[in-house]
């Protein structure tokens, strides 16, 4: 499933982690600093301290 459609935001999107197979499709890596998207910013507190 694609991420975005999981509400997944990456936060540190940058050359070092996508990595390029070798069918030239671009893979994202490290997901340490992602958060789930929320509605209420109460709860994206706590998915964040439920996902570190």
């Amino acid at each position: 499933m694609c991420i975005h459609r999981m509400k997944i935001v990456h936060r540190d999107l940058k050359s070092a982690n996508c990595h390029v197979n070798k069918y030239r499709i671009v893979q994202i890596c490290d997901f340490g600093l992602s958060r789930i998207m929320t509605e209420s910013p109460s709860k994206t507190l706590l998915l964040q301290g439920l996902l570190s």
